[in-house]
């Protein structure tokens, strides 16, 4: 579907992850990423944020691993907002996409959070991805928590999935398929890109 010829939506009753472990994986095209500077977020809302967005000449993958915390949802998240968002919070990640070309291509993106592991990473290369630790929340001062803080859910509750932002692009024509939400932390080996 072509993103950007909608305004922000939501797919409500969306499954929840009770085990800690969670994947959010998607393909996204478009034909000009140089044009994406307010960026596309994919909300696992309470989860896991992904936005799409420009960077220094590059297409980005920013990961929230902790989208309860950080609230990437908040509409003043667009633009520089997401790379001072992704600078000030504890766990964030920015993997830059290749090749480098300019139109018509299509990424696949995974980022997989366990917090059984304290790890997380996002894809967007041929190369492995860089896993990353969770950092513990400060608990006073100084001080950190033993282990990172997991969202905890009712046995009945149900969550939301956001895209939000595509439209913004105006005249440019992004699309997104095969979103994909895991409720386990998918290794990288592991490819359903094909499926």
């Amino acid at each position: 579907m072509d993103l950007s010829q909608f305004q922000d939506f939501t797919f409500t009753s969306f499954p929840i992850s009770h085990n800690s472990r969670y994947t959010l994986e998607f393909w996204i095209f478009t034909e000009d990423f140089t044009s994406i500077a307010n960026g596309v977020k994919i909300i696992w809302v309470d989860h896991v944020a992904v936005v799409i967005k420009e960077n220094s000449g590059k297409l980005g993958a920013y990961c929230f691993p902790q989208d309860y915390i950080d609230n990437i949802s908040d509409a003043t998240i667009i633009g520089a907002a997401v790379h001072t968002k992704y600078s000030t919070v504890r766990n964030a990640y920015l993997q830059l996409m290749d090749p480098v070309v300019v139109g018509g291509n299509w990424y696949w993106v995974r980022c997989a959070v366990s917090f059984n592991l304290a790890k997380y990473y996002v894809t967007g290369t041929a190369a492995d991805p860089v896993i990353q630790t969770i950092n513990p929340e400060y608990l006073y001062d100084t001080v950190v928590n033993d282990y990172p803080f997991k969202k905890s859910f009712f046995p009945n509750q149900t969550t939301s999935l956001n895209v939000f932002g595509a439209s913004s692009a105006g005249h440019l024509k992004i699309y997104i398929r095969n979103i994909q939400a895991f409720n386990d932390y998918i290794p990288f080996k592991y490819d359903f890109r094909y499926m």
